[in-house]
């Protein structure tokens, strides 16, 4: 069979549109922002060592004292960084955070990660620019009640804590959280006050050793996605199904054979993910009948 030859306009043609794609991407990913850099000036120049950070307080908004050990002699010193907007503590091997950490009050996002915290200090309440705030690998066994006091909170995430955690009641006073992550943390109880989170847009709680839901977690009437995998759940509350605005909602791994009728009101839910339950072929076909336009995954 004889091959057409090419035609080599098209050829060119298709070239150049590969290339432009290609543009296109590398710029968008140029201009991908992280969060670290998202809550505080885009221009300043990030610190990476406490030394210098000290040495330009009026110019240090960003620090990221990442996979190194901090000076002993300087570490209480890091609350004099009154300009601090974004800091990032990894793998620091510290185990506490400075006495007076709360003079940061300018602070807008703050991770630690790889390091033990087995507490906060006093007055962290105080932080009241906080927006991000997350934990990694700590030895948390409560969170302070002051912390309600966060009102500008957005985003909460704990993940992989060390020893099981309350939640103090006072959660509930986080008026502007929008996103709240609880991962591989045993969970003491779940506090009812977090159907308080009116702001709420995505609640995780994976791998927390939780048995029951709070029905008053259907007051959560802003929440898009629902994700309680992992857990020990054998139904939900009833509640849960009033949640009118839930597109996402994520059971995998639980004990559950069934879910209520009350599914049906959920009109808005585009997913529903119930892999690894006890759910069976039969019942799938129940809940798409009771959901023609929501996706199931049950294997």
């Amino acid at each position: 069979m004889k091959i057409p030859p090419i035609d080599l306009r098209y050829l060119r043609l298709l070239l150049v549109y590969i290339c432009f794609v290609n543009c296109i991407n590398i710029s968008a990913q140029g201009n991908t922002q992280v969060p670290f850099d998202t809550y505080s000036p885009s221009n300043a120049t990030t610190f990476t060592d406490l030394k210098e950070a000290l040495k330009n307080i009026d110019k240090a908004y960003k620090l990221n004292l990442s996979n190194q050990i901090i000076e002993p002699k300087l570490y209480p010193k890091l609350t004099k960084l009154n300009n601090l907007q974004a800091l990032m503590l990894i793998n620091n091997n510290i185990t506490n955070l400075p006495t007076d950490f709360s003079n940061l009050t300018s602070l807008m996002y703050f991770s630690s990660r790889g390091n033990e915290f087995n507490k906060l200090p006093e007055g962290f309440g105080k932080l009241n620019s906080l927006m991000w705030l997350e934990f990694y690998d700590t030895k948390l066994d409560s969170l302070p009640a002051e912390i309600g006091y966060l009102d500008r909170l957005k985003t909460f995430h704990i993940q992989n804590n060390k020893d099981t955690l309350t939640l103090p009641k006072s959660i509930g006073y986080l008026n502007s959280l929008s996103e709240f992550l609880i991962y591989n943390t045993v969970l003491d109880t779940l506090p009812k006050e977090l159907g308080l989170l009116k702001k709420l847009k995505s609640l995780t709680l994976v791998q927390c050793n939780i048995q029951n839901i709070p029905k008053n977690l259907g007051k959560l009437t802003d929440l898009e996605e629902l994700v309680l995998d992992n857990n020990f759940l054998e139904d939900l509350p009833v509640s849960i199904y009033h949640l009118k605005n839930l597109q996402y909602l994520s059971l995998k791994n639980n004990r559950l054979s069934k879910l209520s009728d009350h599914i049906c009101y959920l009109k808005g839910l585009s997913i529903l993910d119930v892999r690894g339950n006890s759910i069976s072929e039969d019942y799938v076909r129940i809940i798409q009948t009771l959901l023609p336009g929501c996706k199931v995954l049950w294997k």
